[in-house]
């Protein structure tokens, strides 16, 4: 067991209870205890939080609660609002490399090939930057995704040459 100070809700000023909690799988915990008569706690007995390290007042580091567990409807929810850029952008993609210049072999001409493929790969480099990713996938996936992603269309370009 461990103890987290929970905030009280509804007490005017900044309020806080020692409560324990069970660690679960992960990075979760469940609250647990019966909550006195008269207190309202944040999360109540029961819920699945995550915590950290919130330095009070007085200078001590107390663990507190982050938040509400994440539940796989969540990370299901947040994984799709995050990718759903990518899987919008895949298609006009395709649509315009279908509409690239042909040589009479059926092969792509490569300049306007060229030019789309990295358009696409800076692309996708800018929103990866500006959404900063987290949690749900390393950094270095991502980014041993978009070199592969890079690698491949270069590869096809060469071939289109």
């Amino acid at each position: 067991m461990a103890t987290v100070f929970m905030p009280l809700l509804q007490e005017g000023t900044d309020a806080w209870r020692p409560v324990e909690v069970i660690p679960l799988e992960g990075a979760e915990y469940r609250v647990e205890g019966p909550m006195p008569d008269g207190e309202i706690w944040k999360f109540a007995p029961g819920s699945l939080i995550q915590i950290r390290w919130k330095k009070f007042a007085d200078g001590r580091r107390r663990l507190i609660p982050k938040g509400p567990a994440p539940t796989v409807r969540s990370i299901s929810a947040d994984y799709f609002q995050r990718n759903v850029g990518i899987l919008i952008g895949v298609f006009p993609l395709l649509l315009i490399i279908t509409w690239l210049p042909r040589q009479p072999d059926g092969r792509l001409e490569a300049a306007p090939f060229l030019v789309i493929t990295a358009a696409s790969a800076l692309l996708a480099a800018a929103v990866l930057i500006w959404r900063k990713p987290q949690a749900l996938v390393p950094k270095w996936a991502i980014w041993s995704a978009l070199s592969f992603g890079v690698l491949f269309s270069l590869s096809l370009a060469f071939d289109a040459l």
